[in-house]
């Protein structure tokens, strides 16, 4: 090798030195879409960038970007893009040419289009890959808003339910208040109504069945009537098939539901969630059932067999515990089974109190025995019975001046050491009425209380005829095919109750 080829040798390698160096020191390009690029632009005058956007226009000379503020010229002659390239990234250095600013293009390279680079994205991101999914779902719906693109705003949309399913599987059964904050996320993305519906319906299904407490119940009572519409109106009909439905799975059956049926649906778990607050307030021996079905009956009326069932069950458990009672608490419960159209079971609790007092009576309490025969008239208009316990009384404690004094106001007097009854007028001897309630058999002046108590046995018949004034009923005791005995019972307007006026026998005729 000559000297020349030594130093041509040498300056070669000198410039490949040099080349090189330069392209390893050389600052990478700022790569920008035309939506950053159009905010930007302006600060990089004089330095080289990247742009990456949908082509609008393109010839020799120029490309144009679609929205993009900036020329992108060439100053030499270009191979014209095809037709069918819809994106392009093109380098190249920023200059301002008066009022303009214009990219002189270095460099141009096609690209997949967005939906295509959206489905290679896809391919790529693993199935649970939640942070990806939502990133590939805020680009597409990036690029769809600019763009005005509905069908990459579609793409985004799904691939961001893709993320919400992800979640969702993660939360299901477990976490209401992610899932609830689903629903939010679900309604920020755009997503539909129905998958926030169902998100939101699933947490309240969830927030219903993981309550602890009463106040967890009126937290998701709360929620629920701000969030679920229709869930505040009580349902016009029972819907039994709806409920059985729900009942079974009532997420499979919220989902398959219509818009009607759903806003339904959404009352269903409402007055769920109620009678479950209400429950958890009810005493285990029906103490406050009367409370509780009352509540029923305001706030969840499709309940009402069920409040009816609680209001039984608490006087079952009263007249259960009558020894135990006071006066107002028996005064009470007699109110309440007259409102329950059982007014003979309310005279009948207020007689075993009563009899209860009664029976627990010191025969020396003189005091405590007319108190008594006083009660028996006012709480049962049972004149008979106040008499008995004078009389009692006073066979316990002859002499004593007070009961005699009661007894002679009722007109009864005293011979040969017995109290003798009044006759004549309107009363009848109460010993007779006493002595035919033994015998089991009626007479006049009884009252229909007596009578049953004689009788021991409903009638096989009652005949009701009403007139003027008064209403006389015929109670018919025996076999209808032969003879009958017929006890009439009459009452006058303004009388406490009827009384026996008539007794005989009939043959009822075909």
């Amino acid at each position: 090798m000559n000297i020349r080829q030594v130093i041509t040798t040498a300056a070669i390698f000198c410039c490949l030195l040099v080349g090189t160096t330069n392209i390893a020191t050389a600052a990478p390009l700022r790569s920008f879409t035309v939506q950053q690029f159009n905010k930007v632009f302006e600060k990089f005058v004089g330095l080289d960038v990247r742009v990456i956007g949908r082509k609008s226009l393109a010839s020799t000379r120029e490309i144009g970007l679609l929205h993009c503020e900036v020329r992108f010229k060439s100053r030499r002659l270009m191979e014209k893009l095809s037709r069918d390239v819809a994106k392009v990234q093109i380098d190249g250095r920023v200059v301002r040419e008066g009022n303009r600013y214009v990219v002189y293009i270095s460099a141009v390279k096609t690209l997949p289009s967005d939906e295509e680079e959206f489905q290679l994205r896809k391919r790529r991101l693993k199935e649970k890959s939640l942070e990806g999914w939502y990133e590939l779902g805020d680009w597409a719906t990036g690029q769809g808003t600019f763009y005005q693109d509905d069908k990459m705003s579609m793409l985004g949309r799904e691939a961001h339910a893709q993320g919400i399913a992800i979640e969702r599987a993660a939360a299901s059964g477990k976490d209401a208040v992610r899932l609830k904050k689903l629903a939010a996320k679900a309604e920020t993305y755009g997503l539909s109504p129905a998958l926030q519906e169902n998100l939101l319906f699933e947490a309240f299904v969830l927030m219903r069945d993981q309550a602890k407490s009463v106040a967890d119940l009126g937290v998701a009572i709360s929620e629920a009537a701000t969030e679920l519409p229709g869930s505040e109106i009580p349902l016009p009909h029972p819907q039994p098939k709806l409920r059985k439905q729900y009942k079974a799975d009532p997420q499979t059956t919220y989902e398959g539901a219509s818009a009607t049926q759903r806003t339904l649906l959404h009352r269903i778990l409402m007055s769920d969630l109620i009678l479950a607050r209400l429950q958890d307030q009810l005493d285990k021996n029906f103490e406050n059932g009367f409370q509780i079905a009352d509540l029923i009956d305001r706030e969840i009326p499709e309940f009402r067999d069920l409040a009816q069932e609680y209001r039984d069950q608490s006087l079952k458990a009263r007249t259960e515990q009558v020894a135990t009672l006071s006066r107002a608490d028996i005064l009470d419960l007699q109110k309440h089974y007259d409102d329950q159209q059982q007014p003979d079971k309310g005279r009948e609790v207020v007689e075993a109190w009563l009899e209860h007092r009664r029976n627990r009576l010191d025969e020396q309490d003189t005091e405590g025995l007319l108190n008594l025969s006083e009660e028996y008239v006012t709480m049962l208009n049972r004149p008979e019975r106040a008499t008995d316990l004078l009389l009692t009384a006073a066979e316990r404690n002859p002499g004593n001046e007070r009961i005699e004094a009661k007894l002679g106001r009722l007109g009864y007097q005293l011979q040969n050491g017995k109290w003798r009854a009044p006759r004549g007028g309107d009363e009848q001897d109460e010993s007779d009425i006493e002595r035919a309630m033994r015998e089991g058999r009626p007479v006049l002046k009884m009252t229909a209380t007596q009578l049953r108590k004689a009788m021991a046995s409903e009638p096989a018949k009652i005949l009701r005829i009403a007139s003027q004034g008064q209403v006389d009923e015929f109670w018919l005791y025996g076999d209808s095919t032969g003879s009958q005995l017929a006890v009439r019972l009459s009452r006058r307007d303004g009388s406490p109750e009827a009384k026996v006026t008539a007794i005989g026998q009939v043959k009822l005729t075909p």
